[in-house]
């Protein structure tokens, strides 16, 4: 029997500094059990700063860090690895590019203990500090998310955000692993999991305890290389995957129109700051 009583997985790919910074909060928990760190790495190669510190920490915390390659970039893969792999029955799923406080591990902990199956975790975004939601995020069958996940109030959600939530193992055994046709931007695959949590009545909630700070660097991640997301087949794949999967036809078609709508308005913005921008020159 393993003594580890918290696993945290962090997929990462191509991150460097900031990758190192989260795995040195997580290292600094206040929690008086074992946890492990599993790191799924996709990166075929490191900045030397980053390799060193990786390479270090597998011998100095060889207890704590469990650290895999894996070959093939996959957001959806990494995650299903890094469940496959943990020996703990909680689960906290983090970005790599995240801050946290020295709680961060024992406050997930203490709400698995009171009965809870799936957890979603306050998010501070970089730029967006101040956006305080009176209410946890919430999916509509209209396929219309309210509320967020900048919340300072428990409360109740259907949808989990990929950068800070935990799950138990009794979970996956009901749910299943995360969809891995969703691929590349990877967007969704989330929301798609919390909703298959949603209804398959697992106990779920939202509480602020155990909150990140969200750095969403442009420079790696998962999408690296992809500088404007809506211009990526994948980005649209994968919400119309989302859609497909659990609503009606007639709101996948509004859901549609919503995203067909959301991207001339991108493009749009793009060509109005290209204009500004050629004043100047």
């Amino acid at each position: 029997m393993t003594n580890i009583k918290v696993s945290v997985i962090i997929p990462t790919y191509n991150r460097e500094a900031l990758l190192v910074n989260t795995i040195k909060y997580l290292l600094k928990q206040n929690f008086e059990y074992e946890y492990e760190i599993i790191i799924v790495d996709q990166t075929n190669n490191h900045e030397s700063e980053t390799q060193k510190f990786l390479n270090e920490i597998q011998i100095t915390q060889k207890n704590k860090i469990k650290y895999f390659l894996l070959e093939k970039p996959s957001l959806t893969s990494a995650k299903n690895f890094g469940i496959k792999n943990a020996k703990s029955d909680i689960l906290i799923f983090v970005d790599d590019d995240i801050s946290c406080d020295e709680n961060f591990v024992k406050n997930y902990f203490d709400l698995h203990n009171e009965g809870f199956d799936v957890i979603q975790g306050r998010i501070i975004e970089q730029g967006s500090e101040n956006k305080i939601k009176s209410k946890p995020t919430w999916i509509y069958p209209w396929i219309k998310f309210k509320g967020g996940n900048n919340c300072l109030t428990r409360g109740k959600t259907n949808n989990i955000s990929g950068c800070n939530f935990s799950i138990s193992k009794k979970v996956v055994e009901k749910v299943g692993y995360f969809d891995e046709r969703y691929i590349k931007i990877a967007t969704r695959e989330d929301s798609d999991y919390g909703y298959r949590c949603y209804k398959a009545k697992m106990k779920m909630i939202f509480d602020p305890k155990p909150f990140i700070f969200h750095y969403r660097s442009d420079s790696g991640g998962v999408e690296s290389g992809i500088k404007n997301q809506f211009f990526d087949q994948t980005f649209y794949d994968c919400h119309m995957l989302f859609a497909s999967k659990h609503f009606l036809p007639i709101f996948k078609w509004i859901y549609f129109i919503r995203l067909y709508k959301y991207s001339k308005r991108q493009l749009y913005k793009m060509i109005r700051d290209s204009y500004k921008k050629s004043k100047f020159n």
